[in-house]
């Protein structure tokens, strides 16, 4: 009926027709979906999602439309006084990605190494040892996905070298060899991938798909000036950091009560980032988790100010959101937090604190447990505190102390030989 009145009326109706995209706009689409089709991180992809949202209003301010390698050279010229060394190599990458994607379809600056295809078998045997490790050993997840991935790189090793059929083809010098085969790896390294191969061979002889115990006969590799004593934050600076912290709004009241739960209860970062709202029983002021590493339980007293720390976040900073975390993004959409390394940079700098390697937020938990055992608390009070399983392992926030020990000796016998001159 519309229409007819308006036929009547002399007025010409026609379809409304869409803005055609330009040719600059496709080309980005489409490098933009390969990147999703070749698995890139979402991350990487939003970086350069973003690098070509300003490509693209760069050439439409200067009116061109189409690809060209003096447009790139010019919107690279211009956005470089703006970006720190990082931002500007990692601009360069994203233009040479689209630029390589225009001209050939695909880029080479990404290479994944050729994988070697294990045998059915060790395929099969592969994923009964991650259940066994799993169900019967009581690993964690994330331990049995790191054992896997090193088990795996070991038994491609040797599929390259020979065929493998079962268990009992495996030799003593595959080991060495595995290990000779890659000389850059760093003591520590090579400490780390060793015991993970003793495991392997330990656990297909207790399982009894090993006739021999090659795990007794492995290569041994020294420790020395391999164990780096841990990273401690100075008290004062620990209270600076603290007292920095603008907790006006939602962002200051989340990285208080993270940087308060590392300090005070010396959480690992993981458990902090997944830690949810009924692990705390309010109640009976206890923080109950298990915990990402171990998948032990812990539970932990709610100390006075990190209570309060959080109940002021969930209640006044807290965005409305879904996401069964308590620490969240302050951005769409507001998902769980990746990684602390900005906040802790970020307050430090904001304090006026010079930034240090390896002083991170796990540098806390370090700081809490030398602190406790100066203080005189027992190993396994100490241990049950921080996790442990193996009270062992808190042994080497021993030396540390000890040394923080020799060193205020050293300077009350200075101090009082001075005082006698």
């Amino acid at each position: 009926m519309v229409a007819r009145l308006l036929f009547l009326k002399g007025i010409r109706m026609y379809p409304v027709s869409k803005k055609r995209k330009t040719a600059l706009e496709v080309i980005i689409e489409n490098a933009l979906n390969y990147l999703r089709r070749r698995k890139y991180p979402p991350n990487t992809i939003r970086i350069y999602g973003g690098h070509y949202k300003y490509l693209l209003r760069f050439a439409q301010k200067n009116r061109q439309y189409r690809l060209a390698q003096n447009v790139l050279a010019k919107f690279i010229k211009s956005q470089m006084k703006n970006l720190k060394p990082s931002g500007q190599k990692l601009l360069k990458t994203s233009m040479r990605v689209l630029w390589e994607f225009h001209l050939t379809g695909t880029h080479s600056l990404r290479t994944t190494k050729p994988r070697v295809s294990l045998t059915p078998f060790f395929e099969r045997e592969l994923t009964n040892l991650d259940l066994y490790c799993h169900e019967e050993l009581g690993w964690s997840q994330a331990t049995c996905h790191r054992s896997s991935s090193e088990w795996r790189l070991f038994l491609e090793y040797i599929g390259k070298q020979r065929k493998l059929r079962n268990w009992n083809s495996l030799r003593s010098e595959d080991f060495s060899g595995y290990i000779q085969s890659n000389p850059q790896w760093a003591r520590c390294t090579r400490k780390y991938r060793v015991g993970f191969l003793r495991k392997l061979v330990k656990i297909a002889f207790v399982r009894g798909r090993l006739r021999q115990p090659l795990h007794v006969h492995f290569p041994r590799v020294s420790t020395s000036g391999c164990d780096i004593p841990p990273s401690l934050w100075p008290r004062d600076d620990i209270k600076r950091t603290l007292a920095a912290i603008n907790r006006s709004d939602g962002i200051g009241l989340r990285d208080y009560a993270i940087l308060l739960l590392a300090a005070r209860l010396g959480l690992r970062s993981v458990d902090i980032r997944l830690l949810r709202a009924d692990a705390i029983l309010w109640d009976e002021r206890i923080i109950e988790l298990a915990q990402h590493k171990t998948g032990r339980v812990i539970r932990l007293p709610l100390l006075p100010d990190v209570g309060d720390a959080l109940a002021d976040y969930l209640r006044n900073g807290r965005p409305i959101s879904d996401a069964p975390e308590i620490f969240i993004k302050h951005k769409a959409p507001w998902g769980r937090l990746r990684t602390f390394g900005p906040i802790v940079r970020r307050t430090q700098l904001r304090a006026g604190i010079t930034l240090i390697p390896r002083r991170g937020i796990h540098a806390l938990r370090h700081t809490l447990a030398t602190g406790l055992l100066n203080d005189g608390v027992q190993f396994s009070a100490i241990s049950a505190t921080l996790g442990h399983h193996d009270p062992l392992s808190t042994q080497r926030y021993l030396a540390v102390a000890t040394e923080l020990l020799r060193q205020a000796a050293l300077e009350v016998e200075w101090k009082e030989g001075t005082n006698d001159r």
